[in-house]
This record gives structure tokens, C-alpha cells and sequence, in this order.
């Protein structure tokens, strides 16, 4: 018996916590991925930003295309800032602060307003473009005809980019809608645009 508890004291105690150079080494290993992994997060945030964007107006162009197959008289998609009632209708140039739909009734000739989005989300710049006789124009306004097709009798893109975000030295991530002649609605995903 006393050679038993002589055995007990003589064995060594074992702790089970961790030292403080292993909690430092765990820590500064962290902190490593941490700043590895960041600017992959802030990109992935932004490109989801661009997309919820993208996808807002991509829904307003179908479905003002929509309308107008449906009425069969043109349906335009304006600025938000563009001003709308019964008997006039006064373009807006801030694709920004949102978008409308408006529709002209070919009986009686009034507006009416069948779409109004709320602005895009701060630090975004939207802008729509043309080619006429090779010189870029700005486009303050889309219109589908009762068939369908565009009655701009152009090519338009739109260029959406997240100036909260700085690419390389002038670029930010974006996307660019399309609408062709014919009613054709897509977008090109790009990680960059110089807007």
C-alpha cells in the first residue's frame, strides 16, 4: 500500500490547456488567412452589389417589353428622374435614380405609368448609350414596340459599375446590358469597367 501511494505522488501531473506561444502561433496563422481572404470578400460583396443591379433592370426592360407585346402599342422605359402625367411626358436623364415604365394609349393618347423602381443602391453610376452615325449618344429612353422589337432602331448599352469599389487604378466592377434592334435583351458579366 505504501508502495502504491508513493508511486502516486511520484507521477507527474499533466495539464490540458494550451501554452501561450501555441494560442500566438494559432492567432498570428489566423490573422494571415485573414488578410488573404479579405480582399476576396470585398470583391465577392461588390460583384453581388453589381448583380442585384443588374438583375433589377434587366427585370424593368422585360417587363416593359412584356407590356408592350401584350397592349400592343409601344412601352418605354425612362430615367427615374423623368417626370410622368396623364398628358405629358418629360424625360429624365439619371438612370440612378431609378426607372419608370410608361405606356402612351393610342386611343386617347395619355401616359400612364406602370412601373416605378426605386433609386439604385449609393455609389452606382448607370449610364445608356448609342451609336448614331459612329458618335456615341446618350439614351434617355427605351421603347419596345406592340411586336416586340425596339423602336430606337438602335443598338443600346447600358454600363452599370459600383464606384464604392476601385480596380487597378480607374476601373470598377460592372456589368453591361444589351438591347438589340430586334428586342433582345442580355448582359455581359465583366469583373471590370472603366466608368
Amino acid at each position: 500500500m505504501i508502495n502504491s501511494s508513493i508511486k502516486l505522488a511520484m507521477r507527474k501531473t499533466t495539464s490540458s490547456g494550451f501554452t501561450l506561444v501555441e494560442l500566438m502561433v494559432t492567432l498570428a496563422v489566423f490573422a494571415i488567412l485573414v488578410a488573404i481572404a479579405a480582399p476576396n470578400v470585398t470583391t465577392t460583396i461588390s460583384a453581388n452589389r453589381v448583380t442585384d443591379q443588374v438583375n433589377n433592370l434587366l427585370g424593368v426592360l422585360n417587363y416593359a417589353r412584356n407590356e408592350a407585346i401584350t397592349r400592343n402599342f409601344p412601352v418605354q422605359v425612362v430615367p427615374g428622374d423623368s417626370t410622368v402625367t396623364s398628358t405629358t411626358l418629360t424625360l429624365g436623364t439619371q438612370w440612378i435614380s431609378g426607372m419608370k415604365v410608361v405606356a402612351q394609349d393610342p386611343t386617347n393618347n395619355n401616359y400612364i405609368l406602370l412601373k416605378d423602381t426605386p433609386p439604385m443602391q449609393s455609389g452606382f453610376q448607370a449610364t445608356a448609350t448609342t451609336l448614331i452615325n459612329n458618335a456615341t449618344v446618350v439614351v434617355t429612353s427605351v421603347q419596345f414596340g406592340g411586336n416586340g422589337t425596339t423602336t430606337n432602331n438602335n443598338y443600346i448599352g447600358f454600363v452599370i459599375c459600383d464606384k464604392n469599389i476601385t480596380i487597378g487604378t480607374s476601373e470598377h466592377p460592372g456589368d453591361i446590358i444589351n438591347v438589340g434592334r430586334a428586342g433582345n435583351i442580355g448582359a455581359r458579366n465583366l469583373n471590370k469597367v472603366g466608368c
